[in-house]
């Protein structure tokens, strides 16, 4: 092998690049479609006739986040769903498992004033742009915060071992920077990091739209660590909860109990659905 094969065997050439290109071209249309959003209608006239402009919405986006938003707050009320029309719904079950394929929009309070997504689609980065616009266009929220994952090749820098301990960063939109909200107490995501697929999308969103945002990344070394990350991220998510002090009544704290059944869920979801499952 001359050194030109060789350059050409481990750097993409740009005929190569534009063949991939070519072939993006047919289903380029289809990645720019808006998931439909259906609301229960009596549930919005009633908390929201002047609009939907809850006080914090959380937008959980990976396995974990999903499986503790779903344990902790058993009393939360949905109000919503996210559909896309690419995804069939054959194998869902009817009272919500970690495993369907499904994002349902909850109200955690009787005001309506906090708001809770659980997205448990496998969202291709093709597509996360499209839907994350479904799910924030209709709304008007003060506040966004994202749970999300990554994997530890995405890191760069920043204090700790993610395979011998969970590492929870923050990542804040200039909004949110600048606004006078109670900011939640963890390491800035370091310089260099990348974060993808929905959880960027979203972030992107918000960044654009000038909206207060902060998305909150847990680094996983492997799927079998993912719930060690729990803990810290419940007390994180309890901490954010906290902060909307406009509720008349307030929500009932975290259960170390709830934690632990969010992480026995998760752990299931590994052993069933495999390593890629975790960081979707």
């Amino acid at each position: 092998m001359d050194v030109i094969e060789a350059t050409e065997a481990r750097y993409a050439s740009r005929a190569l690049q534009q063949d991939e290109e070519e072939q993006a071209v047919s289903t380029a249309s289809r990645n720019l479609v808006h998931p439909y959003v259906l609301w229960n209608k009596d549930m919005r006239q009633r908390l929201y006739p002047n609009g939907i402009i809850p006080d914090l919405v959380i937008i959980g986006t990976s396995k974990a986040s999903c499986a503790l938003l779903k344990h902790v707050y058993k009393d939360k009320k949905v109000f919503g769903t996210v559909v896309l029309p690419e995804v069939s719904m054959h194998g869902n079950t009817a009272a919500g498992s970690i495993h369907d394929k499904s994002c349902l929009v909850y109200t955690l309070d009787e005001q309506g004033k906090i708001m809770i997504t659980t997205c448990q689609y496998n969202v291709p980065a093709e597509r996360a742009l499209a839907v994350a616009k479904g799910m924030l266009s209709e709304i008007c929220p003060k506040h966004v915060l994202v749970l999300g994952s990554m994997s530890s090749e995405q890191m760069r820098g920043g204090q700790g071992d993610p395979s011998q301990e969970a590492l929870l960063y923050v990542l804040r939109t200039a909004a949110s920077r600048s606004s006078s909200r109670q900011q939640l107490q963890l390491p800035h995501l370091p310089t260099g990091t990348l974060v993808s697929g929905l959880p960027a999308a979203l972030m992107t969103y918000c960044q654009v739209h000038c909206m207060s945002a902060e998305a909150v990344m847990t680094v996983d070394m492997v799927p079998s660590l993912a719930a060690l990350s729990l803990q810290p991220l419940a007390e994180t998510l309890a901490a954010a909860v906290g902060s909307v002090s406009s509720l008349s009544t307030p929500v009932p704290g975290i259960r170390l109990q709830d934690v632990q059944s969010a992480a026995k869920d998760c752990m299931t979801g590994v052993a069933s659905l495999g390593v890629a499952s975790v960081y979707s």
